[in-house]
């Protein structure tokens, strides 16, 4: 219960009377006095819509994380964070919560179990291509509940937790719009919490919940609320470690999220009170549903329907099975590491296997290094994918107008696997993800990516893993184009991903290499791009030279600024 995460390890917890006491000072004492809006977006946002109490005034004072039973607090219930981190957190020895809102597409569940009490509301988490079914205590808490009914649901949601129960559930799914009196009290008791809101990060999440997690006092025992981060953008978007004044006592943050800057921004926002941990993740998430099978109650020989205790959230995704990267050096025998660590054949104390998407690098250039590497190749990847797809797609009419209505119908355009496109853009597209490879190595040099990749010895050990990454990343993401659409990949817009993907790409290899010579070529670059079949460096840059101008005709003319030369299969 809530005495017990704020008691040393090891003692035994306090009265029931005694947690409630203390659960109703975290609550109380995070009463508000301005309101809190809802997070927007045009893209999907794994964000909780704030309830209508207000928010303002900090919690209450600060515990470090050391004094505190480990407790990590997961912000988001979307597609990724379904498909990908949930998994991984369940499955480590840190106790889970997870909080959402009752938005699309948890409000159903909201609805049916709002009102009721009792029955131990289960979920099932039924992730394509993941062996086994994640199961978790299902809790919705109403905001129409007085006081101390909200406060008797937070108690008992972190006693079910932290009490050390035999049959305790590996984590809590909690759905409530009071982020008042039962996500602020949850959040407080956390010693690490991660995130997945999208844009919503600093403007909601940062804004309104967490910088009022207390500042640890500073030497003259005053506290250190308004102690400053020093994380900037630049340091977050190159995929470096932020370097906060943070205490090593007060809670991680691991940022799950594609906007980097934002991050940062982060980081300053809450200073000393948390240490902001930027993560890289991977995987493609296409679609979550959430439903419950009706059930019937035999009662006196009538069959009586009821709400549903048994959910299923199932998520499609791709064969991959993904990457959580937190860009910072971090032990994986950390107890309080809420992600579950590889390790082979190791198991945790519940029999899970470790082997996972965690990836936990050693130093700095190597987080780099693995960073760039996943926009290169992933990011950069899916949007050249998209690009060939829409070249492809029936665009024009006749008359060489645009056939569709952008960017709307972008939706209903599918992407295109290899096998489903022309070999000239199949074989355009290996070479794009060879020139992707080169960039990184010219980038970060060979000794930082053999040492990230795993210690490699030679170059050659190099050109063989690169190659076959890009390979990979290649490939995973045309098995599955199918089930995915131009429109997802392009959310943002087909010129802001042309210029922010494409053309950094483009513009960058061309510059290093054929407007300064080849002076930054060593022997390994020219090995790698021999043995990709790419022929010599002015072949690969021809080809991509070609595939750029192609893309960059096919964007300008779904934006409305081209003609239809782009468009059609090569």
């Amino acid at each position: 219960m809530a005495a017990a995460l704020l008691a040393p390890r090891g003692s035994l917890p306090l009265p029931l009377a005694s947690r409630r006491r203390v659960v109703a000072r975290l609550a109380r004492s995070a009463r508000a006095s301005s309101s809190a809006p809802a997070p927007s977006s045009s893209r999907d946002v794994d964000a909780a819509v704030p309830s209508d109490r207000p928010v303002g005034g900090p919690t209450v004072g600060f515990v470090p994380i050391e004094k505190k039973r480990a407790l990590h607090v997961h912000v988001g219930a979307g597609r990724l964070a379904m498909g990908l981190l949930v998994p991984s957190l369940v499955q480590s020895d840190v106790p889970l919560v997870v909080l959402q809102a009752p938005r699309e597409p948890w409000n159903g569940v909201y609805d049916a179990l709002a009102g009721v009490d009792g029955g131990e509301p289960r979920l099932n988490l039924e992730v394509a291509h993941h062996p086994g079914v994640v199961r978790t205590r299902l809790v919705a808490v109403p905001a129409d509940r007085d006081d101390a009914e909200a406060e008797a649901a937070v108690a008992e949601i972190l006693s079910l937790l932290l009490d050390g129960a035999p049959d305790a559930p590996p984590g809590v799914f909690v759905i409530s719009p009071d982020t008042e009196r039962v996500w602020l009290p949850i959040l407080a008791a956390a010693t690490s919490i991660s995130t997945a809101v999208g844009p919503a990060l600093v403007p909601w999440l940062g804004e309104t919940l967490l910088r009022r997690l207390p500042a640890p006092p500073d030497e003259g025992g005053a506290s250190s609320s308004s102690a400053s981060s020093e994380a900037s953008s630049s340091s977050a978007s190159s995929g470096k470690q932020l370097k906060t004044a943070a205490s090593p006592s007060v809670p991680r943050v691991y940022c799950c999220e594609n906007d980097h800057a934002a991050v940062a921004e982060l980081a300053s926002l809450l200073g000393a009170r948390a240490r902001v941990v930027p993560c890289v993740v991977d995987k493609v998430c296409q679609a979550l549903v959430v439903d419950a099978a009706p059930e019937v109650e035999e009662e006196e020989g009538v069959a009586a329907s009821k709400a549903p205790r048994r959910w299923t959230a199932r998520v499609a995704t791709e064969r991959f099975p993904g990457m959580i990267l937190p860009l910072a050096p971090t032990a994986r025998d950390d107890p309080l590491l809420p992600f579950a660590a590889n390790g082979g054949d190791n198991k945790n104390r519940r029999g899970d296997d470790l082997s996972g998407p965690l990836r936990l690098v050693s130093d700095e250039a190597c987080a780099a290094f693995l960073h760039d590497k996943k926009l290169t190749q992933v990011n950069g990847t899916h949007t050249a994918l998209a690009f060939v797809a829409l070249a492809e797609a029936p665009l024009a009419t006749y008359a060489g107008e645009l056939a569709i209505d952008a960017p709307r119908d972008l939706a209903s355009v599918p992407l295109r696997s290899l096998a489903g496109m022309s070999e000239r853009h199949a074989r355009a597209l290996w070479l794009w993800c060879v020139a992707e490879a080169l960039e990184l190595l010219l980038d970060h040099g060979a000794d930082v990516a053999k040492r990230a990749l795993g210690d490699l010895e030679t170059d050659a050990e190099l050109i063989d893993v690169m190659l076959a990454d890009a390979k990979m990343a290649l490939e995973r993401l045309s098995a599955s184009a199918p089930e995915d659409t131009v429109g997802r990949v392009l959310n943002a817009g087909v010129l802001v991903r042309l210029e922010g993907r494409l053309r950094v790409v483009w513009e960058k290899l061309d510059r290093e290499v054929r407007v300064k010579g080849k002076a930054g070529m060593g022997e390994t670059h020219r090995r790698f791009v021999q043995e990709a079949g790419a022929g010599d460096v002015e072949t690969l840059l021809g080809a991509c030279e070609e595939l750029y101008a192609q893309c960059d005709d096919v964007a300008r003319f779904v934006a409305g600024e081209g003609s239809a030369k782009g468009a059609g299969p090569r």
